[in-house]
Formats: structure tokens, sequence, C-alpha cells
């Protein structure tokens, strides 16, 4: 696995198989770990402190082929990891005590009852709805219980801001952002389908079954245009070269 940079931003990157390992490994140590789409590294461009809170992280994976699809046009060898599978495949690592953050009322046990079918073992620590928590309390809560696990999910870069802020309440925490991955988790949405995802054309989906997602469209645009065009700051780091921000 290797790491490049996008508006500022590092980004790490490889084949999928080396990117879950290192995710994996993080579960008996703890950390930060991101999955970076083109918004988020827009609202980044836009927001240098934003930017600092995704380079504190252990890792920036890229989530959609709206990320690879630029380090490819650079000659960078890139896979994906969507949050959702992500997710997913840190739960099936075996018994863990897990904490969710984010949804709306009900959503996060629905989801942990789900999950908890699929990955018997899981130990619930604390499963708070997005809308009425308090940050002090869940830092509270993170120090009392330190689980190995806690998802938020409230979307970026609201997410990654409070992760940044309440990881030192639980150093041996991993902490993962994954936007609406509870409502998926809970059947109150689905994934596009196989087909689409295998051609990159997630997020169609995404833009057809809700439609509000289109305001992001020209967001979205200036995204791909930048990113070829206007010497966008995207280096790759070499054997024995250190350019960590």
């Amino acid at each position: 696995m290797d790491k490049t940079g996008i508006f500022g931003v590092r980004v790490d990157y490889g084949e999928r198989e080396e990117m879950a390992l290192a995710a994996l490994t993080r579960l008996s140590e703890g950390g930060r770990i991101y999955t970076v789409n083109p918004l988020m590294l827009m609202y980044a461009r836009r927001h240098p402190d934003f930017a600092a809170v995704l380079n504190r992280s252990t890792y920036n994976f890229p989530d959609g082929h709206g990320v690879c699809g630029t380090l490819k046009s650079r000659g960078v060898r890139c896979e994906t990891l969507p949050g959702v599978e992500l997710g997913e495949l840190l739960l099936s690592a075996g018994a863990l005590r897990v904490a969710f953050l984010g949804g709306r009322r009900g959503i996060a046990k629905r989801a942990f009852r789900n999950l908890s079918a699929k990955y018997p073992g899981l130990v619930p620590v604390f499963l708070q709805d997005g809308f009425r928590y308090r940050e002090e309390r869940v830092g509270e809560r993170l120090e009392k219980s330190a689980p190995d696990i806690c998802f938020v999910c409230l979307g970026s870069p609201k997410q990654e801001i409070l992760i940044d802020r309440l990881s030192h309440y639980s150093p041996r925490t991993l902490f993962v952002g994954l936007g609406g991955s509870l409502d998926i988790y809970a059947g109150k949405k689905r994934r596009a389908p196989a087909i689409l995802r295998r051609h990159g054309a997630e997020w169609l989906w995404r833009m057809g079954t809700e439609p509000v997602r289109l305001l992001k469209l020209p967001t979205l645009c200036r995204y791909f245009f930048l990113s070829r065009t206007e010497g966008v700051l995207l280096w790759t780091k070499k054997p024995g070269e250190d350019r960590s921000f």
C-alpha cells in the first residue's frame, strides 16, 4: 500500500486486499479511518482546517471511482474500498465490542441487530442515534467503555471533525467514519445493484434514489475538471522519500 495526495489531502491506496489488511491490523491498535470521495476533497480544498483533520487520520481510503479515476489518470494503480464494505469487513474479524453513533432514532439498534445476526459475537457498548447525542456524554462513554471499534455515521465533514475531537478519549479504539452506512445495515436503504457498482456508476443510483443529491452535481463536475486540468496537488511517494503532511 502507498500514499498520494489530492488537493493537499493524503490518500492511502493500493489493492483492495492491502487496504483491508491494513484496516484489520488497526483493530488491536486503534486509530482513525476515513473513506474519502470527491465531495470531501472539494470541501477540504476550500477549508484547510478540514484538510488537516483528514491528514491526522491513520488511513484515508478511496471511496468510489471518482477518487480512483483521478489517480488512474495520473498513472497510479488504485482500487476502491467503500465505507459500507469496510465496516462489514472489520466486523467480520470476530468478537468485538462495538459502538455506533449516527442515523435517525432506532437506526443504530436496527443496524446492530442485523449485523450481529451475520457476525455473532459482537457486543454493543452503546448504540446512539445521530440527532440527540451530546459530544461530552459520548466522550465520557468512550473513555469508560473503550470499545474495540466505533462507527461514526453523521455525514462528512461532521463525522470526521467529531472523530478528531473524540479519539483522545479512547486511544485504542478504532474510529471509522461511515456516512450513511447505518441506514444500509439497518435495511432502511439499499445499495446500487452489483452491475452498477462494478462499472463505477453507484453515484447514478444514489442520485436516482435521492434526487436531493443532484444539487451536488456541479461540485462533482468541478472536481473532475480541477483534478485533471488545473495543477492539482497530487504526488506519489517514492521508496525512501519522506513527504509527510
